[in-house]
């Protein structure tokens, strides 16, 4: 049984800002070259859409999203206010809706997250909406540029990592196998120009 390795990063990436903090979630707009609906038969009220090539995503909070694939469940309701109606195949679709009225989210295929400094990839990524949490999986790669004087560089490499919407608080999973790799860049003021001082 493989041991595993978690980390919780609090306060270091995807640090909360002073001013008023708007939920992801509130928004989210979807658009993709072709997308399929279906209703689910085990879950009446609720229908399967698919969005395929060029999928992108956008949340509230300006974080943008891309992937091969989306599968989204959505209440019936929220589908008819989108105009879908029981169209199979729809080009350049563009969909608005809120988080009551999504269940899941899955983003499937050399996934990109961009907000800020802050960029991730992986295969995979679902946002649990009633949990206000993103959970990427796969070949984690996630990279904190210097934005402001407070910013550490960061490069993470993990199994799957989770991140809370609310809390922004982050924990990365990995095993003995594929350990939570973490790389910070500390640059210390150059006081000499002389490269080197001891000489």
């Amino acid at each position: 049984m493989q041991k595993l390795c978690s980390l919780i990063v609090v306060g270091l990436l995807f640090s909360v800002s002073v001013q008023a903090k708007i939920d992801p979630l509130s928004k989210i707009e979807i658009k993709s070259n072709r997308a399929f609906t279906s209703p689910l038969k085990q879950e009446p009220g609720f229908y399967l859409v698919r969005y395929e090539q060029d999928v992108r995503v956008d949340l509230a909070d300006k974080t943008h999203m891309t992937a091969e694939i989306l599968e989204v469940v959505v209440a019936r309701k929220a589908l008819k206010k989108a105009k879908m109606g029981d169209a199979q195949n729809i080009p350049a679709q563009k969909v608005a809706a809120s988080n009551q009225q999504l269940k899941s989210v899955v983003f499937k295929g050399n996934v990109k997250i961009n907000r800020l400094n802050h960029s991730v990839r992986s295969d995979r990524a679902e946002l649990l909406v009633e949990k206000k949490q993103c959970t990427v999986q796969g070949n984690v790669h996630i990279v904190q540029k210097k934005n402001v004087a407070n910013d550490i560089p960061v490069v993470i490499d993990s199994e799957k990592a989770v991140l809370d919407l609310t809390t922004e608080k982050l924990l990365l999973v990995g095993s003995e196998k594929t350990p939570v790799c973490t790389t910070f860049e500390l640059v210390r003021p150059n006081k000499e120009k002389n490269p080197y001082p001891h000489e």
